[in-house]
């Protein structure tokens, strides 16, 4: 179930997004539907390529166990923006406006995004790899499960994409940033990728 998960493709996620996020809401404004675009773009970008770096970093294919969990580690800003959407709005504002991470712009918030996504994902009985790599996909080396290779390797694919969203250009000094080791010319390869995938995204709206 989980592999085929990750062949649902950009459209399934998108509706699984709206589903979580406007269950309520008969209508979405173009501000909202451009923070879905982001959000869902983000997750398929975060799941895509955490494959791909797992496979150049060790070697072996991403273990099944974590075969999807890229498209749910952020799970927890499309359930902030159902649940709190002012608050939604203002983080996400300010973290744009800034260029934090948003993480970084809820530092004064009592709960946090993967907090939330992570005590759902658990409510809904996912598998633990799902449920971890949400709660610790911005702090890996808190993570408890064996297969802490791959969630290390989904929270820094997770920091790239982020950054690149939120900056545009990077440099080749992201990756040892996200992965805390070098990953030579097959890493930059990936890394400008993602840079190309993210701006044609761009160029599309």
């Amino acid at each position: 179930m989980e592999r085929a998960v990750v062949y649902l493709g950009s459209n399934t996620l998108r509706e699984i997004v709206l589903s979580v996020s406007f269950a309520e809401n008969s209508q979405i404004t173009p501000e909202q539907d451009r923070w879905i675009d982001e959000l869902s773009f983000h997750a398929l970008q975060v799941n895509t390529f955490t494959h791909s770096f797992y496979q150049h970093l060790y070697g072996t294919p991403l273990p099944d166990t974590f075969s999807s969990v890229g498209l749910l580690h952020d799970i927890g800003k499309n359930l902030l923006f159902s649940l709190f959407p002012r608050r939604f709005k203002s983080l996400w504002e300010k973290s744009h406006k800034e260029g934090l991470p948003f993480r970084s712009a809820e530092t004064e918030e009592e709960v946090f995004h993967d907090e939330i996504g992570a005590y759902f994902l658990d409510l809904w009985n996912l598998p633990l790899p799902a449920v971890e790599s949400a709660l610790y996909h911005h702090f890996p080396q808190e993570c408890s499960i064996p297969l802490r290779n791959a969630l290390m390797v989904t929270a820094g694919v997770n920091k790239i994409s982020e950054t690149i969203l939120l900056k545009g250009a990077v440099g080749p000094e992201i990756l040892f940033e996200a992965f805390g080791r070098e990953c030579g010319p097959e890493g930059e390869e990936l890394l400008q990728a993602m840079v190309q995938e993210t701006a044609a995204r761009a160029e599309q709206q």
